[in-house]
C-alpha cells in the first residue's frame, strides 16, 4: 500500500512551528481525545518557565577528572634485605639431587646412546654410499671456492659491476685496485696451505704402522667433501626423531633479525657498541614459541 502526503501537508509535518490544530492527535481507542499542547511549544520538550531564560540547556557539566595509574612507573628499588615469596633455582639439579635421580637419568643417557648407534650402524651401507655419491663434487666445489676466496672476485663484484655500467672508469680502478691488494696476500696464504696439506699426507702415509690414523684422515676428508657437495635438503643421515622441528630461538638470530629492519637509530648504536643490544633475561621457551625481551638503545645510541 502506498501513502501519499501532498507538499503543503508534507511541508507542514516538517516545520518545528506547526500548529496542532493543523494536525490533530489520534487518541486512543475508547478514551477521550488528547489535549493539543500550547501553541508555541513542543509535546516532547518539558516546561522550562520557571528557568533562567539565560541559560544553555545544550551545556553537560563534567566533573573533576581523576588521575588514574601511571602507565611508565617508577623502578622499584634493589632490595637489600631477605626478601620471601621469591622462587629461586636449586642449586643441584633435580637429576642430581638424589641418587636414584643419578641412575634413572645415566640409565635414560645409555639407552638413547644404543639407540641411536644401532639406529645409524643399521644404515651405514646407506651413508657410504651417499658419501661416494656426494664426496668428488664436493671436492670440486671445495676447490672452487678457495680459488675464488684467493682471487677475491666476490668481494666487490657487484660494485665493479655497477660502476661498468655506470661508466664511471675511477670507481671502477679503485674497486679493482682494492682487489687486487686483497688478492696479493691471499694467494700466498692458499699455495702455503695446500702445500702443508700435502706434505702432511705424505708424510702420514710413508710412516710406518699408521694405518689407522690414514684410515681415519682419509674418512674425515672423504666426509668432509661429502658434507661440502651434497644437496641442502637432502641429509647424509636419517632423522632419529620424527617430531616436529623447529629452529632454536638464540640471541644472535634475534640481533640479525633487528638488524636487518633497517632503523637507523639500532643500526648506528650497534656499530659503535657491539653490546647494544642486549637480553636482561635467558630466552626461553613459552608455549608453542619462545619468549625474548630485547633492551633496545635509545636514539643517541646510549644504554
Amino acid at each position: 500500500m502506498t501513502l501519499t502526503i501532498p507538499d503543503e501537508e508534507y511541508a507542514d509535518l516538517l516545520s518545528p512551528d506547526a500548529t496542532p490544530a493543523s494536525h490533530p492527535e489520534t487518541a486512543p481507542a475508547g478514551g477521550p481525545p488528547a489535549t493539543p499542547p500550547p501553541a508555541g511549544t513542543r509535546a516532547d520538550e518539558p516546561d522550562d518557565d520557571g528557568d533562567d531564560p539565560d541559560t544553555d540547556h545544550e551545556s553537560v557539566i563534567i566533573g573533576q577528572p581523576t588521575s588514574g595509574v601511571p602507565v611508565d612507573p617508577p623502578d622499584e628499588p634493589r632490595a637489600t634485605g631477605p626478601r620471601t615469596g621469591q622462587a629461586r633455582p636449586p642449586i643441584l639439579p633435580a637429576w642430581l639431587a638424589s641418587r636414584a635421580g643419578l641412575v634413572a637419568t645415566l640409565t635414560w643417557w645409555w639407552n638413547e646412546a644404543r639407540y641411536h648407534m644401532l639406529f645409524h650402524g643399521v644404515r651405514t651401507p646407506k651413508y657410504a654410499a651417499k658419501i661416494a655419491l656426494y664426496a668428488p663434487g664436493g671436492a670440486v666445489r671445495t676447490a672452487g671456492r678457495l680459488l675464488r676466496w684467493a682471487s677475491a672476485e666476490e668481494g666487490n663484484w657487484h660494485l665493479r659491476q655497477r660502476a661498468a655500467a655506470g661508466n664511471d672508469a675511477s670507481a671502477w680502478l679503485a674497486l679493482d685496485a682494492r682487489r687486487q691488494r686483497q688478492a696479493r696476500w691471499r694467494w700466498p696464504v692458499l699455495i702455503a696451505g695446500t702445500v702443508a696439506a700435502l706434505l702432511a699426507l705424505a708424510g702420514l702415509v710413508s710412516v710406518p704402522g699408521a694405518g689407522r690414523w690414514r684410515w681415519l684422515v682419509l674418512t674425515v676428508l672423504v666426509a668432509a667433501c661429502a658434507r661440502a657437495g651434497r644437496p641442502a635438503d637432502k641429509p647424509i643421515t636419517d632423522r632419529v626423531s620424527q617430531g616436529k622441528t623447529y629452529r632454536k630461538l638464540t640471541a644472535e638470530l634475534v640481533r640479525r633479525a633487528l638488524l636487518s629492519v633497517q632503523i637507523s637509530g639500532i643500526n648506528s648504536a650497534v656499530a659503535k657498541d657491539p653490546g647494544a643490544i642486549s637480553f636482561p633475561q635467558e630466552i626461553h621457551r613459552e608455549g608453542p614459541g619462545h619468549l625474548a625481551i630485547v633492551d633496545l638503545p635509545f636514539r643517541g645510541g646510549g644504554r
